[in-house]
């Protein structure tokens, strides 16, 4: 017997009684050697001081904030 359809959508639901995978940090491997912590005293000193509208990215240059 398959699951539900959902009402208007052509995909089958999840059936609600089934295990979720879990994940845990130690599975997920030893950390990159090549990312070091996030250093929040550096980050902070390379902030602008002044006023103005600022844009936060993400690694892919994708705009994350724009605070003002």
């Amino acid at each position: 017997m398959s699951a539900p359809k959902a009402r208007g959508v052509d995909r089958e639901m999840p059936d609600p009684e089934a295990p979720t995978p879990t994940s845990k940090a130690e599975d997920a491997g030893p950390p990159d050697e090549a990312e070091a912590p996030f250093d929040g005293r550096a980050f902070a000193r390379r902030l602008p001081r002044g006023p103005g509208v600022y844009r936060m990215l993400d690694h892919k240059a994708a705009v994350l904030y724009v605070g003002k």
